[in-house]
């Protein structure tokens, strides 16, 4: 029988917080972002320049998330979150200071940008492991739409400040907003009173954090990754969908300005569709879920997004592009916020932020191989073919979730048997090495208890 569910209570005043916080960093990211570029092409007239910022800052970004990962589960998850984005308040407030004064230094944009980029993936270390902390056990995969739902309406809002603001005021104003919602964001942050410190690093703190020991608790993040046959699947199966959506980004702009000659706005609606997809998307999936499984949901979600892509090429005018990308915005996140869900809930809270980061590097890491040969795609075989084989792709891999090891159970489950599912059915995977791993790992139980 379909899985039922009621209406859960509210999330409570610390998740809102979190929630408003984030809210208005994710605004101000779309701000900085418009405004960087705007800058830059001021100064420089050349969309090429913008390469050597975003190339590298997105390389790094990546590269540090799973290198964070330890600290969120030797410290407070709140701190290392405040860290970060206080961190950004600064490296924001820094470049809007110097578009005001009128000092563009490319390479100290770079560096600056660099730094911004560390400061978002120690956020990000953190930003998923804390959600369960900040609301009860059976609330979490609610808790987890709603932050779904958050990125895409703080772009679409951003991009609406952003235009606004670099129109009105310039760059020099849009970066100095964004470094105003990184104070509302570390002040929000702040606020939070939940205690986000596992248990079980209570007596590691007596002990001195070295390199040697925040080492061995990566290599312990990725051993309980790839020892957990569900989290390995779902973190490589994360890694070849988006290695096969990748190309849309480019290609959208090819489809609207060469197969469509539509001019720049027609973009800006697709994009804005795909995010309003996603909001509609995630408000849905409660109701849904009453009726059609968990698992179900994930596979006609991935199924659904990769059709959407395949018939792209071929909807003309302006409201069937918009609605076919209406369309991938609710199946991505419908399919998206299950596998997130679960997986956080299942994962034991003394492994949380280093198993959460190493599944977003390996989900991550393939992506700009696809961006990278888009290109070559287009000019080889067509705008048509491209998408065609992008969209098949997204298809065919919607079936490889029946692969995952106990699948339908483990999707299926409720909030409960979900939380004891990796440490009852894979208990050799939080097995430590010496006295301070098995403390650690009775942490772990306890946790579960």
């Amino acid at each position: 029988m379909p899985r039922t569910s009621t209406s859960p209570p509210g999330l409570g005043r610390d998740f809102w917080l979190y929630r408003l916080g984030q809210l208005a960093s994710v605004i101000g990211d779309s701000c900085n972002k418009l405004a960087l570029a705007w800058w830059i092409l001021d100064e420089t007239g050349s969309a090429a320049t913008m390469a050597t910022i975003v190339a590298p800052v997105t390389f790094v970004q990546l590269l540090l998330i799973p290198l964070f990962g330890p600290i969120g589960d030797r410290f407070s998850r709140k701190q290392v979150a405040l860290l970060g984005d206080a961190w950004r308040l600064g490296t924001a407030l820094l470049l809007g200071i110097m578009a005001l004064r009128g000092y563009f230094n490319l390479p100290l944009i770079v560096v600056v940008s660099l730094l911004h980029g560390v400061g978002s993936a120690l956020f990000m270390s953190v930003s998923q492991s804390i959600i369960p902390q900040l609301v009860s056990r059976e609330n979490v995969e609610i808790a987890i739409q709603k932050d779904q739902a958050i990125m895409p309406l703080g772009t679409i809002l951003g991009g609406v400040v952003g235009g606004g603001v670099v129109s009105w005021l310039g760059p020099a104003g849009a970066l100095l907003i964004d470094a105003g919602t990184y104070f509302v964001a570390t002040a929000a942050t702040a606020s939070i009173v939940a205690v986000t410190k596992v248990q079980s690093a209570e007596s590691a703190d007596r002990q001195l954090y070295s390199v040697r020991a925040w080492f061995q608790e990566l290599k312990e993040g990725v051993r309980v990754v790839t020892s957990i046959p569900i989290e390995l699947g779902v973190a490589v199966l994360a890694g070849l969908l988006n290695l096969a959506i990748a190309p849309l980004d480019i290609s959208l702009a090819y489809f609207v300005k060469e197969a469509q000659n539509q001019p720049a706005w027609m973009l800006g609606l697709l994009e804005t569709s795909m995010s309003v997809g996603a909001i509609l998307g995630a408000m849905a999936l409660g109701t849904v879920q009453r009726w059609v499984r968990r698992s179900t949901v994930v596979f006609i979600g991935l199924a659904a997004s990769g059709v959407a892509i395949m018939v792209l090429p071929w909807a003309r005018g302006v409201v069937l592009p918009s609605l076919m990308l209406l369309v991938f915005g609710m199946a991505v996140i419908a399919a998206n916020i299950p596998l997130k869900s679960q997986t956080t809930l299942a994962m034991p809270d003394a492994f949380r932020s280093r198993a959460v980061s190493v599944r977003i590097f390996i989900g991550a890491i393939a992506a700009p191989a696809g961006i990278a040969v888009t290109g070559w795609l287009i000019a080889t075989f067509g705008l048509e073919m491209t998408l065609v084989v992008s969209g098949g792709a997204v298809l065919a891999l919607s079936f490889a979730v029946f692969l995952i090891p106990n699948y339908r159970v483990f999707f299926d489950a409720d909030a409960a048997v979900t939380s004891r599912f990796y440490v009852e059915h894979y208990p050799a995977a939080f097995s430590g090495r010496g006295d301070e791993d098995s403390a650690r790992n009775r942490g772990v139980m306890e946790t579960h208890e």
